[in-house]
């Protein structure tokens, strides 16, 4: 049994997405996410440049939040599935379709945690992946 979850080609599917980077912690990283090249296959392209290397003056500073970067070289899309209204209690996995790069990703999971209330759970896996 399959069923698709998220797609790239539905109204307002861009506005459900939220980026995220290094620079929000004066990190130099640039993230984006586009719709996909080839038309109706509800496809995106999350695309950016990461940068490494932290300045060792002021210029590490983010003018928003006022943070220094400890970390960078790194960026993600996050979305919020909870209003969603899904029923996976009869699926046992998740099967993404990726067009890797050479370079390796992590997926992150959050979901209520076992004690319920504000507890929360989040599951790893990291996709290597290779062209």
């Amino acid at each position: 049994k399959q069923q698709t979850l998220l797609r790239f080609d539905t109204a307002g599917w861009r506005d459900r997405w939220s980026l995220h980077c290094d620079a929000e912690y004066g990190g130099s990283s640039t993230v984006e996410l586009q719709q996909g090249e080839a038309e109706g296959e509800g496809t995106a392209r999350f695309a950016g440049q990461t940068v490494t290397e932290i300045d060792s003056d002021n210029s590490s500073v983010s003018p928003e939040t006022g943070k220094r970067a400890v970390y960078a070289g790194w960026a993600a899309m996050r979305t919020d599935v909870e209003g969603d209204g899904w029923d996976l209690k009869d699926f046992h996995g998740i099967r993404l379709r990726v067009r890797p790069d050479g370079r390796g990703y992590m997926l992150n999971l959050r979901t209520v945690g076992i004690l319920g209330g504000e507890d929360v759970d989040i599951y790893q896996a990291r996709m290597p992946l290779s062209p």
